[in-house]
């Protein structure tokens, strides 16, 4: 899964596999936990894959400084007002939406009832 990972988000070589290792660890638990399995059927892995590249980007893993994003821009005497990625996608999708909310649809066909 971590070469698929690298190939989605073009990364070469292997200076980020640590932090990509970290990512698919955290996803791939996400997954079990929602779906109450033990290990990882190979028809979820792709949707791990997918999530994790989700989570790398929001998150901004593997730079020294959070991404930063253009929340206003004011053209007369130039302004320009920056934000966290975080905080621009929690005003676009709406504060509390985590990443499990997008593939929720997804993860269902593989969730299984605890007793």
């Amino acid at each position: 899964m971590l070469d698929q990972l690298k190939l989605l988000l073009g990364i070469a070589g292997e200076e980020q596999d640590a932090v990509l290792a970290f990512v698919l660890d955290s996803v791939t638990d996400m997954a079990l936990n929602y779906c109450n399995l033990d290990e990882i059927p190979p028809r979820l892995e792709n949707i791990v894959v997918r999530m994790s590249a989700d989570l790398y980007r929001s998150e901004g893993y593997g730079q020294t400084a959070a991404p930063q994003v253009a929340q206003s821009v004011t053209r007369g005497d130039v302004t320009v007002s920056y934000g966290s990625n975080a905080s621009a996608a929690a005003e676009i999708t709406g504060a509390g939406k985590s990443l499990l909310d997008d593939y929720r649809a997804q993860l269902n066909a593989f969730r299984r009832l605890r007793w």
